[in-house]
């Protein structure tokens, strides 16, 4: 007889697993990497990223680190109906689903002293955010009792009484009585690594839509108020991408605070040139035949090199997948000029590093519920709050100067528009060498500055006759990095004109420091 099983090995379980590094990726509404549908089938960059990422890295000390990579498509996505899209995209749903479909991955696969990383676009950036929460909340419990948890846990969610966070009811009791040890790491001893995220909008990731056409979605946030989305001392780096150029008044981003007291976080939130799909990627404009205009994911290639960037010190990627990647972008970089016409607009579909096509997000179904409303840097959060850390990435100048060079050769003039963010009007790009304020003493170097002015639109000055300042951001700064170590340098070095913006740029910092 023919064995159809071995009987005579049975495997054990090993007394230590090896160390992991958990990657939870979960992208933005109606985004899918995973659809065969050629319309729908352009990955964001949470995609991207989720696929470069070496199966395993070696840290500092040249230990090894197995590399687990957890990714989930966002609301609305699957094989539904364009209405049932639209339904889930505009509302809640999904989203308690999505939180505890990651937190359950986490829980089947963690063991003591692994590595925790979050990353998610648009309403996946608010849930990544709160599955992160979730893990501080609760800590990590033993994959077995994942029954046992959503059953206590859909009671504490059904009962609509926030008052009290999870862990300090009754429901809780009842959970960790399952079992003698039910945790497997504590709350207090999770320790997440790197939360990084491309434009988390609306108030607790369910905007409400419209005004006088209201779509109210209050109920929605109700449900989900009791996730903490907020930055602790246990999260090591946090880093977000957002849109200068998103206009919708349901998209208003929401930014990260560090408090007074958190001297372990390092936060940076980094403004780009874009609305909010140009920064997160995966424009379905983009999918299947390339539109005529040209690519669409050029600015969001921008975001994706910044973000990479940032975690190669914590997370290996797989040279083979990167450059893969990095082909495909730069065989957008060489679309030739159009034939004829004036010089200022030869290179209207040109994909040069920093002149892609910003999308206008204001469109017809957005006009008819409500007024647009431009976004406003540094003023998400009252001072006294904290640190929101927030930064003007240089592509922002680059396209202005891009522009002035245009500008100046074109036989009309006033035929070439000069890229002026609505978000950044009444800012002012300076050499800082005498310090305006207590915060722009901290370093010497290019910053962005809105002064304060008067009923007339004149700056006030202070007693020495400085202009007062109303509010400041730092140009970040790309490190002089060789390409081998940085796609940002990688990009610069292969887009025309940018490398002398960028060389300009580089001098100021040197000369003021």
């Amino acid at each position: 007889m023919v064995r159809t099983y071995d009987k005579d090995f049975f495997s054990r379980p090993a007394q230590a697993a090896k160390p992991k590094r958990i990657v939870i990726c979960c992208d933005g509404t109606w985004q899918s990497a995973t659809s065969i549908d050629p319309k729908k089938g352009c990955p964001s960059n949470v995609a991207r990223l989720s696929r470069v990422l070496a199966k395993a890295g070696l840290d500092r000390d040249e230990n090894e680190w197995q590399q687990l990579v957890y990714y989930d498509a966002g609301v609305g996505t699957g094989d539904i109906t364009s209405v049932e899209a639209a339904r889930q995209g505009s509302q809640g749903l999904g989203l308690l689903e999505n939180v505890l479909e990651a937190y359950n991955f986490i829980a089947s696969n963690y063991s003591p002293g692994d590595h925790l990383y979050f990353f998610g676009f648009s309403r996946g950036a608010y849930t990544v955010r709160a599955a992160a929460g979730l893990a501080q909340e609760v800590g990590i419990i033993q994959g077995y009792l994942m029954p046992y948890f959503l059953e206590q846990y859909g009671n504490y969610i059904r009962a609509e009484n926030f008052s009290k966070p999870f862990t300090q009811t009754e429901l809780w009791k009842n959970f960790t009585a399952k079992s003698p040890e039910p945790l497997v790491t504590a709350a207090k001893d999770i320790v997440i690594q790197i939360i990084g995220v491309w434009d988390t909008v609306g108030s607790l990731g369910v905007p409400d839509l419209g005004h006088w056409l209201k779509k109210d979605n209050s109920g929605w946030r109700k449900a989900y108020q009791f996730y903490n989305t907020d930055l602790s001392p246990n999260v090591l780096h946090a880093y977000q991408a957002l849109a200068l150029d998103e206009r919708r008044t349901p998209f208003s981003p929401c930014l990260w605070c560090v408090k007074e007291g958190n001297k372990t976080t390092k936060l940076v939130q980094c403004w780009f040139p874009g609305a909010h799909i140009n920064v997160g990627g995966g424009n379905s404009e983009n999918a299947g035949n390339k539109n005529p205009e040209g690519d669409r994911e050029q600015l969001a290639s921008i975001t994706y090199a910044w973000m990479l960037d940032r975690i190669r010190p914590n997370l290996a990627l797989n040279d083979v997948a990167l450059a893969a990647q990095l082909a495909d972008i730069e065989a957008t970089l060489k679309s030739p000029k159009k034939a004829g016409g004036d010089e200022a607009n030869a290179w209207e579909r040109s994909q040069d590093w920093v002149w892609g096509r910003i999308e206008d997000s204001y469109t017809t179904m957005y006009k008819i519920f409500g007024s647009p409303a431009d976004r406003t840097p540094r003023e998400y959060h009252a001072r006294e709050a904290g640190y929101t850390v927030e930064r003007v990435h240089p592509t922002v100048h680059f396209r202005q100067q891009y522009h002035r060079e245009l500008q100046q050769r074109a036989a009309n003039k006033s035929a070439v528009k000069i890229y002026e963010p609505a978000a950044m009007l009444g800012w002012e790009r300076v050499m800082e060498e005498h310090g305006y304020g207590k915060d722009l003493q901290q370093r010497k170097g290019w910053v962005w500055i809105k002064y304060k002015k008067d009923a007339k639109g004149k700056k006030v000055l202070d007693e020495k006759q400085k202009p007062v300042v109303e509010r400041s951001m730092w140009e970040f700064e790309i490190c002089d990095l060789p390409e081998s170590k940085s796609v940002e340098q990688w990009l610069i070095n292969r887009s025309w004109n940018v490398q002398a913006y960028y060389s300009d740029v580089q001098k100021g910092w040197q000369q003021q420091t």
